[in-house]
């Protein structure tokens, strides 16, 4: 047995033990998620862009490879998927999804740093220059 199908063998147990699915452009996945993080590390020039939650999927189930900026749909709550790998010898997709929509208590803002002085980016991709 190749690599690849043993790869998959696994996904298909772990997807029977974590017993979850998202949903994308439709059509329902069998997946495992990481855990779900809801704040990000502070570096130097602000927040990592890092995403929120990273699904795992057989590629098999798939009939094309998904798109960046799709929205996926996970036990009721939208993600922006932002980051697409594939495992070498293509058996699985690990599908890195930041939050589409903020959560009702909370705002997301961007910080940028020019020659000019600082920036604020709000969450629409407003410039609030001070």
């Amino acid at each position: 047995m190749s690599l690849a199908k043993e790869i998959e063998s696994g996904y298909v147990e772990l997807e029977a033990i974590h017993g979850k699915t998202l949903s994308l452009d439709g059509t329902t996945y069998a997946c495992f998620a990481s855990a779900v993080t809801k704040s990000k590390g502070i570096e130097d020039a602000g927040f990592l862009p890092a995403g929120d939650v990273t699904f795992h999927v057989r590629a098999s189930l798939f009939t094309a490879d998904p798109s960046i900026n799709s929205i996926i749909s996970f036990d009721g709550v939208s993600y922006r998927l932002v980051e697409i790998s594939k495992s070498f010898g293509g058996a699985t997709y690990s599908l890195t999804c930041q939050r589409s929509e903020n959560d009702a208590n909370s705002k997301t803002f961007a910080f940028a740093v020019t020659e000019n002085g600082d920036h604020l980016i709000t969450e629409n991709d407003e410039f609030l220059v001070f």
